[in-house]
């Protein structure tokens, strides 16, 4: 009995652990992200070190052509005659990736009329060497789940001229400009709606200006 009392304490404590490292409640949203397990991070060309930012270097997209999760394309093309789009990567096992994308939906539709758009990008979709249709699958039922209307994506071979490699935080999101340059900061964690509107003003002045 006593060994029985010791093993479900241990369990209830794994699992308070957990829910505290996802942080998928409403109170912590704004700063809320999920590391990218190991096995993820090197199907998908990361790293396990947060010493170099994801992309190192990379200051643009270059000519890219991603297959959206319902079988359309998203391509280079696709940025022009938007002066932001908002590049959101995440993943299907992230529970704050998932608990944010409502907002960034929202988003997408309340900034259109100012040239923004929002699109996500599916890192575990693929184990490197291919597609993993059960999570594309998933990836499906959490656009339709959450509602989104904006497009899911998977990473394209040369995983966005190398920006997504490196990533080991999830969700992280970054911007560009409608010729797929990197505008401003990369971001690690979730925010709320009213928070990236933030950030949206914010560099719409600079590329505005």
């Amino acid at each position: 009995m006593r060994k029985k009392l010791v093993a479900m304490m241990c369990l209830v404590g794994l699992c308070m652990g957990i829910l505290a490292g996802c942080g998928t409640g409403d109170s912590d949203k704004a700063s809320s992200s999920a590391a990218m397990p190991a096995d993820s991070a090197a199907a998908i060309g990361g790293t396990s070190s947060m010493a170099a930012p994801a992309g190192g270097d990379v200051t643009e997209l270059g000519n890219f052509k991603m297959e959206t999760i319902d079988g359309k394309t998203f391509t280079s093309d696709d940025l022009k005659g938007h002066k932001l789009t908002l590049v959101n990567v995440f993943a299907t096992f992230c529970n704050p990736c998932i608990a944010e994308i409502p907002d960034l939906n929202k988003l997408n539709n309340e900034m259109k009329d100012k040239g923004v758009q929002v699109i996500g990008v599916v890192m575990d979709v693929t184990d490197g060497k291919k597609e993993l249709t059960d999570i594309v699958d998933k990836a499906k039922k959490i656009q339709k789940d959450t509602g989104a209307e904006y497009p899911f994506c998977k990473p394209d071979k040369g995983m966005l001229n190398g920006r997504l490699s490196g990533i080991t935080t999830l969700p992280t999101t970054f911007l560009v400009d409608e010729n797929g340059k990197i505008v401003g900061e990369t971001y690690a964690g979730s925010k709320s709606l009213d928070e990236w509107k933030q950030v949206i003003e914010q560099e719409l002045a600079k590329v505005q200006g």
